[in-house]
């Protein structure tokens, strides 16, 4: 910014918009949401691959995030692809969910209080060690995107890095990529 110029901010919010109001040729405000699924080398769509605007099984997911507006955004957008969403305001909080409850997939911010993100993963990791339960995935959320930030979370123990600001599309790629599935189907 510079004083006297302002500054030029973009924000993009995934509205839906009714139909009878949608222009003919103007995408639609789901499409913000969209997964186009895999392909072959063929060009056609890959087995198993998302359709729809849903995955195919509902997954439990908790989502660790202190930003109560973060919060709000993300668990309507997975909620809508029908996922059930499970919130802690922070690291412990996520610590007590998980002891208490399975999840598919945990998405965790870095920086939170009482216990970052860091340090509730290795907490989990260490758990795991001594549990019967399957390995839960943990995906790194934050605004961290420095050089070596990514690198730090998968040494901690999380399985991959999204950065802020969350795009649904980045996500499910990552559910497929690490083959995030429902411990049963809905």
């Amino acid at each position: 910014s510079t004083v006297g110029e302002g500054t030029v901010v973009h924000v993009e919010l995934p509205f839906r918009v009714p139909e009878e109001r949608a222009v003919a040729n103007a995408p639609s405000a789901s499409a913000f949401c969209s997964v186009a699924p895999p392909t072959t080398a063929s060009g056609t769509e890959a087995p198993g691959a998302l359709t729809g605007a849903a995955t195919s099984a509902q997954l439990e997911i908790l989502l660790v995030e202190d930003d109560k507006i973060n919060q709000l955004a993300l668990r309507r957008l997975l909620q809508e692809r029908g996922h059930r969403v499970h919130v802690a305001n922070n690291g412990q909080e996520a610590v007590d969910l998980f002891a208490q409850h399975e999840f598919d997939c945990i998405l965790m911010d870095i920086q939170m209080p009482v216990m970052n993100g860091v340090e509730a993963t290795e907490s989990i990791r260490t758990s795991e060690i001594w549990s019967a339960r399957k390995r839960v995935t943990i995906f790194a959320v934050t605004a961290h995107a420095m050089a070596g930030d990514r690198e730090r979370f998968l040494a901690a123990g999380m399985d991959d890095y999204l950065s802020k600001p969350l795009r649904l599309h980045d996500l499910e790629k990552l559910f497929i990529k690490h083959a995030v599935s429902a411990q049963e189907l809905p």
